[in-house]
């Protein structure tokens, strides 16, 4: 996992900063992560859309230059979108109306098993 991935612009400089860029090696995927603790999901639904339409082939071709790891530049890619969990819905609608697939995660579920786990062991 990789925060703040510098996806280059193609000439060695940055254009954009996902949250985070994990590879999946299970799966063979690729995950872009957007993290959103605000209520602006226009902006958010804007970068994620940006993202998806640009970032993700020049995140392709920087990773074509790895080649330990054979085909990763092949690899399927997944966004995942982290938000509150009053915001879900809105930005699930918000990213099929802009004609991309995302998963849009409630940050009160991600982080709700683990406080219920880190709880148990404190007792």
């Amino acid at each position: 996992m990789c925060p703040q991935f510098s996806i280059e612009d193609g000439t060695n400089k940055e254009w954009r900063c996902p949250d985070f860029v994990a590879l999946d090696f299970e799966k063979t995927q690729l995950i872009v992560a957007e993290v959103s603790t605000g209520s602006d999901l226009g902006r958010v639904a804007k970068k994620a859309d940006q993202i998806y339409k640009h970032g993700i082939p020049k995140i392709k071709m920087q990773l074509a230059r790895i080649k330990s790891i054979p085909d990763l530049a092949g690899w399927k890619v997944r966004m995942q979108m982290f938000v509150r969990e009053d915001l879900k819905g809105d930005l699930d609608k918000r990213i099929k109306k802009l004609g991309f697939e995302a998963d849009v995660i409630s940050l009160e579920q991600t982080f709700r098993r683990w406080k219920l786990e880190w709880m148990i062991e404190q007792r």
